[in-house]
């Protein structure tokens, strides 16, 4: 009888039980990745854009997360309840690098990806923007933002992008001192701010409050949606901002909520075209697209409220648009031709899609 037989067995079963679980080797690129969550539960889904073959619940995450894919990196960001951003590697079918802790209710937002060292993180229940090596995830530093506080002491800093040679980020400073719905409380700002010195150089003033959407760049100017009141009242007071780079200034809205006649609140660009999410007063979910060349606003698909559904994390490339719809019998991501504008079918990722980056 081999005596040590059963100890080495033993042992060997241990050492198992630390190794990473078992994953399908998702591909690295070209590929779709997103958060889909029932807001109890959250996983990780990919999608191959050449075949749309669907690697769905491949990561468990927060129920209440967001992706960003930048300069080669990709993160989750797991917000209020989590507060903590991953780090996970698409080369080794997405397992994490790590995972940072960025302070209890800090609610994180945003990140944007300065260099190889250096990365700031939005957090929305902070008066200050964190500053990290994004290699490690470890904190390097933080900007004060409490002068841009309201009476709440928090300034709601969202939404971030690292653009000529700055980090500009949109404080939406809205009251949280009261029931139902936080209202913006005079200016919001979108602050420019240095990564050498971790300063705020710029504050401007934005000609609509409450900027809810990404910043989206297209080389020349920065664009964002800016609801203003958003669905507190279906008020026409908010549209998209644009800040020309060059001048730093704020140009005329490309579209505001007169013109289409509801709540804007998230925004992309393909073809020359502005494709936009909205929000009806009847609380239908809208996917629109506004055409530069031709001036014209055309609605694509609705969600009516009935449905139970509404649509969330649009993104564009050069070629397509890219749209998580939620409807509660058929949700999936959805993929529209921008050069013709047809909308494809939901492809289902298990449970609904929230927020989508893409991995070229």
């Amino acid at each position: 009888m081999i005596r040590w037989l059963p100890a080495v067995l033993l042992f060997l079963l241990s050492c198992s039980r630390l190794l990473p679980p078992k994953r399908p080797d998702v591909p690295a690129s070209n590929v779709l990745v997103a958060t889909t969550t029932d807001f109890t539960t959250g996983f990780l889904s990919v999608m191959d854009l050449s075949t749309y073959k669907v690697y769905s619940a491949i990561e468990p995450i927060h129920s209440d997360a967001v992706v960003r894919y930048e300069n080669g990196s990709f993160f989750v960001i797991n917000r209020l309840g989590a507060d903590n951003i991953e780090k996970l590697i698409p080369q080794t079918s997405f397992y994490p690098a790590y995972e940072v802790s960025v302070s209890s209710k800090a609610n994180p937002q945003d990140i944007a990806i300065v260099s190889n060292t250096l990365a700031a993180i939005s957090l929305y229940g902070k008066n200050y923007l964190l500053w990290v090596n994004p290699e490690t995830g470890q904190e390097v530093g933080r900007t004060d933002l409490s002068s841009f506080a309201d009476d709440d002491g928090l300034p709601e800093a969202s939404g971030l992008i690292y653009e000529a040679g700055k980090i500009f980020l949109t404080a939406q400073r809205l009251n949280r001192n009261t029931s139902g719905y936080w209202l913006p409380v005079g200016t919001s700002y979108l602050l420019e701010i240095s990564p050498i010195t971790k300063s705020v150089e710029t504050a401007y003033p934005l000609p609509f409050a409450n900027p809810v959407s990404d910043i989206v760049s297209d080389g020349t100017s920065l664009y964002m949606a800016a609801p203003a009141t958003f669905a507190a009242s279906f008020t026409a007071d908010g549209g998209i901002v644009q800040l020309d780079l060059a001048t730093r200034s704020f140009q005329t809205s490309p579209l505001t909520e007169t013109q289409t006649g509801y709540e804007i609140s998230d925004l992309c660009f393909s073809n020359n075209k502005l494709f936009l999410l909205g929000l009806a007063s009847d609380y239908s979910s809208i996917l629109a697209v506004f055409d530069r060349n031709t001036q014209s606003l055309s609605t694509l698909k609705t969600i009516p409220s009935s449905e139970g559904g509404f649509f969330s994390g649009l993104i564009c490339d050069s070629l397509h648009v890219y749209v998580g719809d939620r409807t509660i019998t058929n949700p999936g991501v959805r993929i529209i031709d921008s050069a013709t504008n047809a909308v494809g079918n939901p492809i289902s990722l298990g449970l609904p899609p929230f927020s989508i980056a893409i991995i070229p």
